[in-house]
This record gives C-alpha cells, sequence and structure tokens, in this order.
C-alpha cells in the first residue's frame, strides 16, 4: 500500500496531498497561475485515479492556503445527484477548516457585505475573495446534506476537535488514515474563540469602514492548524508545522509530549521519539523558526525538512533560519530555488546570506514511506498548459 506525501511547489504557499493506500486527503491550496500547481496536481489525482477524498483541510485563513480550493473541490470533488432538485453529492468525507460550522453562515453574509466594500474602495484583498468562496462551498455542502443518511453527509468538525478523521479512535487500535492516526497539535480552545469574537467579526464589520487601515489584520497565524500524522507500522511521524509562530511552539510540542503514549498499552514506551519529515513553519520565516524542534526532535541525516517557498525569495526561507536548519543536519529539501542572496528584507536588510550553493529547479517533492525507510524524489515544476478549471490570479 504506497503512503506518500506530495509537495507542490506553488510559491510561498502550502500545497500538500496525502495519500494513505486507496485514501487520500488534502492540506491547504495555493494553486496560482505562475506556479501552474492546479494543473500538476491534477495530474497526479489523474493518474492515480483518485474520485474521492477523505479530507479536505484548510490550516488558516491566510489566501496563500486556501486560494483556489473551494473552485478545485466544487468541480472535481462534486456529482449532481439527478433528481432536479439542484443538490450535488459531495466525494469528500470530511471538510476540516478554521472556523465552526455553526458560524459560517453568519461570516458569510458578513464577508459578502465587506467584499462589495472592498471592491467599492479598490482594495486588493484577496484574503476575502478566496474565504468568501469557502464559505459560500461550505454552505452548499450544508444545505445538500440536509436530509441525506449519514453515511452521505459531509462530516465537518469543530474547530478544536482534536482528530479529524471520523472513523476508530486511536485508543481502539483502529488507524484513522490508511496507517497513520491523525493528531492536531494546535490551536488551543480558547486561541480559537479568540480570533473567532475578538478578531474576525470585528474586525470585518471594522472593515467596511476602513477596509485600507486593517487589510493586513485579518488573518491570524495563531490559529494555524499543526497537523501530525503518526504511522503506527513504521513509528515514523510526519508534523504539518502550517504558519504557526515562535511564540505558540512551546504549546505545540508539550502537548505533542502529552499525547505521544495516547492509545498505547500501560507502561509501553512512547514510539515517535523524532520527527521523521517537518513542513517548516511559515516556508522558513524568521518569526516562526522555534530551535528546539530542529535540536531536540529531529534526527541527524534522516529527518526531512521541506520548505514550500517561493524560487529566489530572498526571506523565505529566512537566511537565519536556513543556517539553523543546515547546522541542525537534517535532510533539506525545498520547492523554490534557492540562490546566494542579500537583499533587503521589508523591515531592514537581513543578516548576511544564504551560502552559495548549488540551487535545484523548483520543484515537486513527494516523500515515501516505505519498508526501507523514507525515499525522496523531485519532479520539476514546470508551468503546463492551463486545464478547465478556472485559474485564482
Amino acid at each position: 500500500m504506497s503512503q506518500e506525501l506530495h509537495f507542490f511547489y506553488c510559491g510561498n504557499g502550502d500545497t500538500i496531498l496525502a495519500r494513505a493506500g486507496n485514501d487520500w486527503g488534502l492540506i491547504d491550496c495555493n494553486l496560482t497561475k505562475s506556479s501552474a500547481a492546479r494543473h500538476r496536481l491534477l495530474d497526479v489525482l489523474d493518474r492515480n485515479q483518485v474520485q474521492r477524498l477523505r479530507f479536505a483541510c484548510v490550516t488558516h485563513y491566510d489566501a496563500d492556503h486556501l486560494r483556489g480550493m473551494a473552485g478545485l473541490l466544487r468541480e472535481r470533488f462534486s456529482a449532481d445527484y439527478g433528481d432536479n432538485t439542484g443538490r450535488r453529492r459531495w466525494l469528500i468525507d470530511q471538510i476540516i477548516q478554521p472556523m465552526a460550522a455553526k458560524d459560517i453562515l453568519r461570516a458569510l453574509a458578513l464577508m459578502k457585505q465587506v467584499v462589495a466594500r472592498i471592491d467599492e474602495s479598490k482594495v486588493e484583498l484577496d484574503f476575502s475573495a478566496e474565504a468568501l468562496e469557502l464559505f459560500d462551498l461550505i454552505k452548499q455542502m450544508l444545505l445538500d446534506g440536509k436530509g441525506l443518511p449519514r453515511e452521505e453527509r459531509v462530516y465537518m468538525p469543530p474547530y478544536p476537535a482534536p482528530s479529524f478523521l471520523a472513523s476508530a479512535p486511536p485508543s481502539s487500535g483502529g488507524a484513522l488514515f490508511g496507517p497513520f492516526e491523525v493528531c492536531f497539535l494546535a490551536p488551543e480552545q480558547t486561541t480559537s474563540d479568540e480570533f473567532e469574537a475578538d478578531r474576525f467579526f470585528p474586525v470585518y464589520k471594522e472593515l467596511m469602514n476602513d477596509p485600507d487601515a486593517l487589510r493586513h489584520r485579518i488573518a491570524d497565524n495563531r490559529v494555524s492548524r499543526v497537523i501530525v500524522f503518526r504511522h503506527v507500522d513504521t513509528r515514523e511521524a510526519a508534523l504539518f508545522c502550517a504558519d504557526a509562530p515562535r511564540e505558540c511552539w512551546p504549546q505545540i510540542m508539550q502537548r505533542w509530549n502529552e499525547i505521544r503514549a495516547f492509545g498505547l498499552r500501560s507502561g509501553e514506551v512512547p514510539h515517535w521519539s523524532k520527527f521523521d519529515v517537518i513542513k517548516v513553519s511559515h516556508h522558513g520565516a524568521e518569526d516562526s523558526h522555534y530551535p528546539p524542534l530542529f535540536s531536540d526532535w529531529v534526527a541527524r541525516e534522516k529527518t526531512i525538512a521541506v520548505v514550500s517557498c517561493l524560487s529566489e525569495d530572498a526571506k523565505h526561507p529566512h537566511p537565519t533560519v536556513w543556517k539553523a536548519l543546515r547546522e541542525s543536519g537534517v535532510r533539506i529539501e525545498a520547492t523554490g530555488t534557492l540562490r546566494h542572496s542579500k537583499a533587503p528584507a521589508h523591515k531592514g536588510p537581513l543578516p548576511g546570506g544564504r551560502p552559495v550553493r548549488p540551487a535545484p529547479e523548483a520543484a515537486d517533492i513527494c516523500v515515501c514511506f516505505g519498508d526501507a525507510g523514507l525515499t525522496v524524489t523531485r519532479s520539476a515544476a514546470i508551468a503546463k498548459p492551463p486545464s478547465a478549471l478556472p485559474l485564482p490570479a
């Protein structure tokens, strides 16, 4: 049974396709025209004849993590019932997104007003347009699901749910996603509640009066879902850090220590002492780097650190983060090209520059779990002709 993680080159953003045998899941989307990531994603789905997703997850509401997802799910993973009701059958078992489903309709109504106000003010706020499309998709899923048998409903767990796949819990010995147990390490309940009560809705209401002043206050990296795949057979673990900032990481790692023994028999030594795959937080941004993660929780020359970054970007990965990753001894795989750069950052010059080294071409990265350990393959991220689905700007 194939178990793979596909990290697509999509600039500074995440598009991750996970496979566990015949089960597939999608974590985030950044399907930009310039990267042609959508075409290559569809190519993988077509070659493997993927007809259904086990789950689709938006870790947080930054545009570079949800761009194009709603269109992809609507066009690729839904079908007409054929009963003249206009309802659609959704070929997605679960949707995971940053806001509780009960607040989606409220948020959708508010955002429609806001987007109209933004259009009048000529403010570029692609987050709002992308989130609005996602909310509209979820509303349609909720309406289509009314009156359906339970096995045909799209399951949308509450935001702070401890695990996101509605099958046998880890304590029962059952795997949740093929051979993987799936756990959330962040955010905490209070963080998600604060985001909805104190940031999302109030900020959008204010935005209608002063959209330009508040355009950068909407997204909050503190609510990024940090996810772990724990392989129950090989005892390997993959950590998806989303864009979690540095201040969140002590609490994240504390929770990981608390749940490492979850599901094991009494007295059994906890597995997963090291992470074998780490999707580096925030594309290698300096304010998201947590040094203990790469000193205490990695295996030198074994752990694979994947950086999803734009080619030739001076700040992603930041030179100090790049230096720390190299010194930790992990196997670095970057989707974008990395060249020597001393270009100034937005708030002043960068300290030093990246070491001069051969720069790999921008590539999609596939990490495969096997009996002989992890293997990595790279395929060039070559722009392809657009296919039938519309591409976001």
